[in-house]
């Protein structure tokens, strides 16, 4: 799906049903007018957590694999590469990318740059970071919907997991 589609800020009605898509992208909390999605029969396991910016006032997620069923496989993580970690620890110690040392490889400078942002924590998410889904008691007019997280280390993970609120408050965060 071309980025630029989620530019169009003013779009009201979406309807990707039928695509083979197996993800939403992020950029999708970018429709802030998005009122109407229809992602049916598709291959989709859960929205991104960005969605939860979204105020749909009607949604069909019909023929997905949404089931709690298909989640364990979908959420598997893979470990996190020892190259990330390092990172994020390196990142955590210095909290602003700006304030890193010069004599970093550039690779690794980019990494840093370039860093995703934690859904949990609000950190920073070097590589890939750890998939989580979570489901929501009702968003959207839908009971069970689940929403995939990113989320920087496994002490974030267990913390969010421990979470007691809802997805409705974290989405009014």
């Amino acid at each position: 799906m071309n980025s630029n589609f989620f530019s169009l800020i003013k779009l009201k009605k979406l309807d990707l049903s039928y695509n083979n898509l197996k993800f939403l992208p992020k950029a999708i909390s970018n429709l802030e007018q998005l009122k109407f999605l229809s992602v049916e029969g598709n291959q989709l396991h859960a929205f991104p957590a960005s969605a939860l910016k979204l105020r749909l006032k009607y949604v069909r997620v019909g023929n997905n694999y949404m089931n709690s069923l298909f989640r364990k496989d979908f959420a598997r993580n893979d470990p996190q590469k020892l190259r990330d970690i390092a990172l994020l620890a390196f990142f955590q110690s210095q909290q602003m990318v700006e304030q890193l040392p010069l004599n970093l490889p550039k690779e690794n400078m980019e990494q840093l740059k370039n860093a995703a942002v934690c859904d949990s924590c609000k950190g920073c998410v070097i590589g890939d970071g750890l998939k989580v889904i979570r489901s929501a008691h009702k968003v959207f007019g839908i009971r069970g919907l689940p929403f995939t997280f990113n989320i920087c280390s496994p002490a974030c993970v267990a913390k969010f997991m421990k979470e007691k609120k809802s997805l409705t408050y974290i989405r009014n965060k």
